[in-house]
């Protein structure tokens, strides 16, 4: 009897596993073609669902045992932290890829992307104006690496962007010292920014505030040489005005 039973129960058992087995192959094929992979992994990208679009690239990196699409995995990979603002990976990423690939034909766009990483990190003079450091360094690298790159207009606007961030910030912490009676300290800020950020709108007023901070200093000869050059430099600035008022001489 027992043995009828087990000659009915193992051919029983044998289909079942042969049909599970068929079945969930059926369920969940394995994609081992790294493009179809990345093609999947920009829809994700698109539709801002990050971690599935790193999970298709990470999958498409296993699978591409020729290396052939390394890459541009790498690449995308960077592009879903910086379109998912998590700056501090983009970069990383970014970087890796230059480290791998430093002549590779998007090797401009990686080096674009980390500078955006730090200018789209700024919000004013007061707050962030290191990342605006950072991202003038980065475009400037840019200009030198690579002077034919696809972004020349845009990274001529940005740098100035740059430094007039900066600029203010310079503006900001001098008038901070001279507000506080620091105006040795004021002299030294306005000073560095007239030199260091000529093309600044942030000039006159730093020039207005340097001749201020020498009169309190007590050497009338720099402030007065100060406001002779604003003058002359700035005729149709309100700042001009002010310093006609404050340093000439009275008939």
């Amino acid at each position: 009897m027992m043995l009828r039973v087990m000659r009915v129960f193992i051919p029983l058992f044998i289909l079942l596993l042969i049909i599970g087995c068929s079945t969930t192959h059926k369920q969940a094929p394995l994609v081992r073609d790294p493009e179809v992979l990345l093609r999947e992994a920009n829809e994700k990208l698109q539709n801002k669902d990050y971690d599935s679009a790193r999970d298709k690239l990470e999958m498409a990196r296993a699978v591409d045992v020729s290396k052939k699409y390394a890459p541009i995995i790498q690449l995308r990979l960077a592009d879903t932290y910086f379109q998912e603002e998590r700056y501090d990976e983009a970069i990383q990423e970014y970087n890796k890829f230059l480290d791998l690939h430093p002549y590779h034909k998007y090797a401009p766009y990686a080096r674009y992307q980390i500078a955006m990483s730090y200018f789209d990190q700024v919000e004013d003079a007061e707050r962030n104006y290191a990342e605006a450091g950072k991202a003038l360094a980065e475009f400037e690298k840019i200009k030198r690496l690579y002077p034919r790159n696809p972004y020349r207009e845009m990274i001529d606007h940005k740098i100035q962007t740059c430094r007039d961030i900066l600029a203010a910030h310079e503006f900001y912490v001098g008038e901070f010292y001279f507000k506080n009676d620091s105006y040795k300290a004021a002299a030294e800020r306005f000073s560095w920014l007239i030199k260091e950020y000529p093309n600044s709108p942030k000039v006159p007023d730093a020039m207005y505030q340097l001749a201020l901070a020498y009169k309190k200093l007590g050497d009338m000869e720099k402030a007065a040489l100060t406001a002779k050059t604003l003058i002359q430099k700035y005729p149709d600035s309100k700042f001009s005005r002010e310093a006609e008022k404050a340093f000439t001489p009275k008939k």
